[in-house]
């Protein structure tokens, strides 16, 4: 796909600069579900509460990876993955560190993931009107593939349907 050259020394790279600012990414377990609980009451309307998420990676049907200092969960994403699929369920960075490539380093980290798990197609839906998160995960290589329509009940917002076929993406 054209415009993926390199992708992967420009995540490196910008691991390494993450890394240098006291900012580690990595996943998460169990021990830290109050964290993302905390995080997703921050950044969304309907959050999964502690207990729901640390059952989910407890028995290992979620995954989390999260974008840290030693003091604060800054950001995570979760995913389901079954045999070469994987869904985003949820993917929040806090307010406060936005616009600072955060959650372009979080996702590329967890592509890379998906990479090593063998997952070859990835999918989410995302808020119609959040253009943020649009751009950054058309720039990731995702594509639009459909609109769930009112897919949002507390305001009835529709959610665009994304995909992303891995083999597209060029790894050197």
């Amino acid at each position: 796909m054209p415009g993926n050259e390199g992708q992967a020394d420009k995540a490196l790279a910008r691991t390494r600069d993450l890394k240098a600012k006291g900012v580690e990414i990595g996943q998460l377990g169990p021990d830290q579900s109050d964290q993302v609980a905390d995080l997703e009451r921050l950044c969304f309307p309907t959050p999964w509460s502690a207990e729901q998420l640390r059952l989910g990676m407890e028995q290992g049907s979620i995954k989390i990876y999260g974008i840290m200092t030693p003091a604060k969960l800054l950001g995570y994403l979760s995913y389901y993955a079954v045999s070469d699929e994987a869904e985003v369920i949820n993917f929040a960075v806090d307010s406060a560190w936005r616009r600072q490539g955060l959650g372009k380093a979080l996702l590329g980290h967890v592509l890379q993931k998906w990479r090593e798990e063998g997952i070859r197609v990835g999918f989410l839906e995302v808020r119609a009107s959040n253009e943020a998160a649009i751009h950054l995960y058309i720039s990731s290589g995702f594509r639009q593939v459909g609109v769930r329509r009112g897919y949002y009940p507390e305001t009835g917002e529709d959610a665009l349907l994304l995909k992303l076929n891995l083999a597209d993406l060029l790894v050197r």
